[in-house]
């Protein structure tokens, strides 16, 4: 009977798991700010690996318009988030999920004992909080591109195995895909030296 009973209560959960998944408004009730927090930090590094165009609020998978540079320009990259920080790190094939990471420890090395600007990677603050919708949103400030702007984008999906967020260009909506790193390129390893060096940049 016991038994029974456990693998009901695991069956039911694994079913409001899948609901919760499965729409950006559950997400919005069931979540809270350290949910998803947490889902940002241990997913870390994501990969961006597809832009997809949404209508009625879902997306249009049979065209992945990431290779389309006019919609895709400033969404691409490699995602690691601390407790409130972010880091953005520029890819030199985003299909292979390759770096130049010579030139990027280089940069980030600058960034911090010189304070340089810095190149082929981009820093700041985020939060997830709730807009005045009720939306689940992840929220950029003082970002090293934008120092001035707050720059949100409504999650739609948070989970271990995907991160997910809508954007508006040009009258269109769009959904910003990430997965894990490893999860995105299977056969390769995110490089040591950079991973070093990035869990050194924000535990600053």
């Amino acid at each position: 009977m016991k038994n029974t009973v456990k693998k009901l209560a695991r069956k039911y959960a694994l079913i409001a798991t899948t609901l919760a998944v499965a729409s950006g408004c559950a997400i919005a009730e069931q979540g809270d700010k350290m949910t998803v927090n947490q889902i940002l930090k241990a997913g870390s590094p994501w990969a961006t690996t597809a832009v997809y165009l949404q209508t009625d609020g879902k997306s249009d998978k049979s065209a992945n318009l990431i290779g389309d540079s006019a919609i895709s320009k400033g969404t691409i990259s490699s995602a690691q988030y601390s407790e409130s920080g972010f880091m953005f790190i520029g890819m030199t094939d985003y299909t292979k999920g390759t770096f130049n990471q010579d030139a990027l420890v280089s940069s980030i090395n600058a960034v911090t004992e010189t304070g340089s600007k810095p190149a082929g990677f981009a820093h700041g603050d985020y939060a997830i909080v709730k807009d005045d919708k009720g939306s689940i949103t992840r929220r950029i400030t003082n970002a090293s591109f934008a120092p001035t702007k707050v720059i949100d984008r409504t999650v739609t999906v948070a989970t271990a195995d995907e991160f997910g967020y809508t954007f508006n260009k040009n009258g269109n909506t769009y959904y910003v895909e990430h997965k894990p790193y490893g999860a995105a390129f299977p056969g390769a390893t995110y490089p040591a030296k950079l991973q070093t060096a990035v869990d050194s940049f924000l535990a600053q």
